[in-house]
């Protein structure tokens, strides 16, 4: 007996064809990319959210070490200092201070810290003051709409020291 022949499928091409198998290919990529375009928005906000997350530690911290030591906000005199001028502070807590600063928050300006008398409240012995962080965000990718340079970012933090 001959080997019978296959009869011919009622379609002549089964299979894929080079083309779909091509925009199969660039659909996928498409979605690739938009799915590593995601990823790198959520690195990003992340890296944002703990950098604030720091600055507020820091400014935290700030604010308890002046409750605590009320005495460093006056000078030598007695007079009310400006928080600012670290060197006119006689204990070494700014210098420890700035350092935590240098540490936590990479390419961070030197902060201000600023008296903010019009925050205050009227009638109480208090003084308010406000911490402003300046950052540089490290460099993940190229922001187009900033021309490659990496964002700067602030952020401020106002708080009040009740005096002896």
């Amino acid at each position: 007996m001959k080997p019978s022949r296959q009869t011919p499928s009622s379609h002549p091409m089964a299979g894929f064809t080079l083309i779909e198998v091509l925009i199969a290919l660039a659909v996928s990529a498409t979605a690739l990319l938009g799915v590593a375009a995601l990823g790198m928005q959520a690195l990003r906000s992340t890296m944002h959210a703990q950098f604030i997350s720091e600055a507020t530690m820091l400014a935290r911290d700030l604010e308890a070490r002046c409750k605590l030591d009320r005495n460093s906000l006056y000078n030598n005199n007695g007079d009310l200092t400006k928080l600012p001028d670290y060197g006119t502070w006689t204990n070494p807590e700014p210098r420890t201070w700035l350092a935590l600063v240098q540490a936590h928050l990479p390419g961070q300006d030197e902060p201000e810290v600023n008296e903010t008398p019009n925050n205050c409240p009227a009638g109480l012995n208090v003084r308010c003051f406000t911490v402003k962080f300046t950052w540089t965000a490290p460099a993940i990718s190229a922001d187009p709409q900033n021309q490659g340079a990496p964002p700067q970012f602030t952020y401020t933090y106002p708080f009040a020291v009740i005096l002896p």
